[in-house]
C-alpha cells in the first residue's frame, strides 16, 4: 500500500494545459516527461526564465539550476520542437 513520492502529485502541481501554454511549442513526449516531475507553475517559470537568460551570465554559469526547474531545463534542451521554436530567426 505504499505509494512512491514520484507518483503522488505535489501540492500545487501544475496542470498540463497550463504548462503547455507557458512552454509554447513542445513535443507531447517532452510534455509527458515534464508532467511526470509533478512541477508547480513556479518550477516551470523558473526554468523558462533560466532558458531565456534571466540573471547575470556569470551567476548562471557558476550556479547551475537544480531540482525540478533544472530537470525541466534539461528536458526542454533535448526537445527538437522546443529548440526549433526558440531558435533565432534568420533575417
Amino acid at each position: 500500500m505504499s505509494e512512491s513520492q514520484e507518483e503522488t502529485p505535489r501540492r500545487g502541481a501544475a496542470e498540463s494545459g497550463a504548462v503547455r501554454r507557458a512552454l509554447g511549442p513542445v513535443s507531447d513526449h517532452t510534455l509527458a516527461e515534464i508532467m511526470a516531475l509533478n512541477p508547480t507553475m513556479e518550477d516551470v517559470e523558473v526554468a523558462l526564465a533560466y532558458l531565456e537568460g534571466s540573471g547575470e551570465e556569470p551567476d548562471r554559469a557558476g550556479h547551475p539550476l537544480t531540482g525540478t526547474p533544472g530537470r525541466i531545463v534539461g528536458t526542454l534542451q533535448r526537445d527538437d520542437v522546443y529548440r526549433g521554436a526558440s531558435a533565432p530567426e534568420d533575417g
